[in-house]
C-alpha cells in the first residue's frame, strides 16, 4: 500500500505542486505546448492571421478573417507534436509531454451572398498527454510486482459557428463557440475526470486601411464556472472546482507589396493569466511573410514566442529554467483546381529555452 501511494503522488506530482498556487486542472498553463496550431496557413508564416483574410479555418485567430472564394468550402487541418521532457530539474528522467491523437479540425463553410459567409468547424485546439514510459510497482521488500503506464491528459472540443459581414472595406466577423474541456488522470484500475463545458464567443473586425494594408482586432470574453470532478470507480468522489478560462485580445497588420504579391504580417496577443493564482499575463508577438511563386505555390515564413506562463515568484521547479521559446516557421501551399495543400513547421530549437520541440501542422482546403 505504501509502494501504490508513492505512485500515485508521482503521478499526480505537477498537479500537485502547481495546485499550491492556482487552479491547476483547466486553464491556459499549458498553451506553450497544448495549443494545436490548427490552421496551416497561418503557422507557415509565423502564426500571424489576426490582419489577414483566410479560409475558416482562420476564424480561430480572428472570425472576420473568414472568406469563402466559391459559394462552398472544405477544409481539414491535423497538427504533429514532437514529444518534450518533463519535470527534469526534479530528477525525473522517464515523464514526458507527448502527442494527443485529437489534434485536428474539420470545417465546411458557405457563402449566403456577397456579403455574409457562414460555417461550422469541429476542432480540438489544445490538447496533449503527458506519462511516463513505466512506472514499476515494487513491494515492502522492494520486489517487482508489476509495471504500468501513468497518464495525465487533456483535450478541448471545440464547436463553432462563424459568420462574417463585409462591406466594402470593413469586415466583422462573430464565432458562437461550444466548447467540451476534458483533463483525465489514469491510475491503476482508475480513471479520475475533470470536465468543463461552455458557451462562448469570438468578436473581430477586419479593415482594409488602403491598398494592400489591413488592420485587424480579436476579442474573447473571460469564461469561469464549476468543473465536475470524478472517478469511473468511486460513485463517492463528485466534486466540483473552479475554472477560469482568462480573456484573450488580439490585433494584426498585415500589407501585400502591389504588384509584388509580397506581403508581411504582424500579430499580438494579449492573455490575462495573472488572473489565475501562480501565473502572469501572456504576450505573444507574431510575424510572417508570404510569396506567391506562381499560380501554383505559394511559400511563407516567420517567427513568434511563446511566453513562460509562471509566476516565478511563487511557482515550483527550477525558476533557472525559462518556458520562454522562440519558433521558426516555414510553409508552403499547392493549389492545383479547386483544392490547395498546405504544410507548415514550427520549431523552437534554436532558443536557450528549456522546452525545444517541433510542430507540423497540414491542411487541406476545397472551394466548389
Amino acid at each position: 500500500m505504501k509502494t501504490l501511494l508513492a505512485l500515485i503522488t508521482f503521478i499526480f506530482l505537477p498537479v500537485n505542486l502547481l495546485s499550491q498556487y492556482y487552479d491547476p486542472y483547466i486553464n491556459p498553463y499549458w498553451n506553450f505546448y497544448s495549443d494545436n496550431n490548427l490552421d496551416a496557413v497561418s503557422s507557415g508564416k509565423g502564426r500571424t492571421g489576426v490582419g489577414s483574410v483566410g479560409d475558416i479555418s482562420s476564424t480561430v485567430l480572428n472570425p472576420a478573417a473568414f472568406e469563402i472564394e466559391k459559394k462552398y468550402q472544405v477544409s481539414l487541418n491535423y497538427t504533429y507534436k514532437t514529444k518534450q521532457a518533463w519535470l527534469t530539474s526534479l530528477g525525473i528522467d522517464n515523464l514526458y509531454l507527448k502527442q494527443n491523437a485529437f489534434s485536428g479540425s474539420a470545417g465546411i463553410g458557405y457563402k449566403i451572398n456577397k456579403n455574409f459567409n457562414a460555417g461550422i468547424i469541429y476542432s480540438n485546439p489544445s490538447s496533449y498527454d503527458l506519462n511516463s514510459e513505466f512506472i514499476i510497482m515494487t513491494n515492502e521488500f522492494g520486489e517487482e510486482i508489476g509495471r504500468f503506464e501513468s497518464l495525465d491528459g487533456y483535450n478541448s472540443h471545440n464547436f463553432s459557428v462563424p459568420l462574417t459581414y463585409k462591406y466594402k472595406n470593413f469586415r466583422f466577423g462573430l464565432a458562437l463557440n461550444y466548447t467540451l474541456h476534458r483533463r483525465y488522470f489514469y491510475i491503476p484500475e482508475e480513471i479520475i475526470v475533470i470536465k468543463f463545458d461552455r458557451f462562448n464567443a469570438d468578436a473581430g473586425i477586419l479593415f482594409e486601411i488602403f491598398n494592400g494594408l489591413n488592420f485587424g482586432l480579436k476579442f474573447r470574453p473571460e469564461v469561469n464556472g464549476k468543473a465536475k470532478y470524478y472517478s469511473d470507480i468511486n460513485p463517492l468522489m463528485n466534486e466540483e472546482i473552479d475554472v477560469i478560462l482568462p480573456m484573450q485580445f488580439g490585433a494584426g497588420l498585415s500589407y501585400t507589396i502591389p504588384n509584388n504579391k509580397l506581403s508581411f504580417a504582424m500579430d499580438y496577443k494579449f492573455i490575462n493569466g495573472a488572473k489565475l493564482k501562480g501565473q502572469v499575463d501572456q504576450h505573444w508577438f507574431n510575424f510572417g511573410m508570404q510569396y506567391p511563386l506562381n499560380k501554383y505555390w505559394t511559400i511563407r515564413g516567420g517567427l513568434f514566442n511563446t511566453p513562460d506562463p509562471r509566476d516565478l515568484n511563487t511557482n515550483y521547479g527550477n525558476k533557472e529554467e525559462s518556458f520562454n521559446q522562440l519558433f521558426l516557421t516555414a510553409g508552403a501551399s499547392v493549389k492545383k483546381d479547386n483544392v490547395t495543400f498546405s504544410l507548415a513547421v514550427m520549431d523552437s530549437r534554436i532558443s536557450s529555452a528549456t522546452l525545444k520541440y517541433t510542430f507540423l501542422t497540414g491542411g487541406v482546403n476545397l472551394n466548389f
